[in-house]
């Protein structure tokens, strides 16, 4: 099974005065016929700003990877919600919406920068999961 774990950085919409930059420790399983993408936490501040950019950077991550969106899985565990602990560990499922389908208006929008994706994820999902569950789909231990 091939594996990345790294630190993913999105710049996102913005406040008016400039772009937010969200970060997430970013886990991509790739087993045949089938990737499992896992977003956690970097730090505990960085979890705030994900939830409300998933589909986005979700999106992004299928391009960038070059990834088959209907053969990938989204999970997300994150320890702190707001400032207090509450470990949540989710599958994240998506709407998918081809890039044919959309206004070429939509798709451009400055601070998506989807360019050359193929589709988008939209109206995400979360449906409750554990880490016993994920552990078994990806086959191995996940440590923190």
């Amino acid at each position: 099974m091939s594996f990345i774990d790294k630190k993913y950085t999105w710049k996102g919409y913005g406040n008016g005065i400039g772009d937010w930059e969200t970060q997430c420790r970013l886990r991509i399983y790739e087993k045949p016929d089938l990737h499992i993408i896992l977003f956690s936490e970097w730090q505990k501040e960085d979890c705030l700003n994900f939830s409300d950019s998933v589909e986005h950077i979700s999106t992004l991550i299928i391009r960038n990877y070059d990834l088959p969106p209907n053969k990938t899985h989204f999970f997300e565990s994150f320890a702190y919600q707001g400032y207090r602990f509450t470990a949540t560990f989710s599958e994240i499922v998506f709407d998918l919406i081809d890039k044919e389908e959309l206004h070429p208006t939509l798709w451009d929008i400055p601070g998506r920068r989807y360019g050359d994706c193929r589709c988008l994820l939209s109206n995400p999902q979360w449906l409750d999961s554990s880490k016993e569950e994920f552990e078994s789909l990806v086959g191995e231990g996940v440590n923190d």
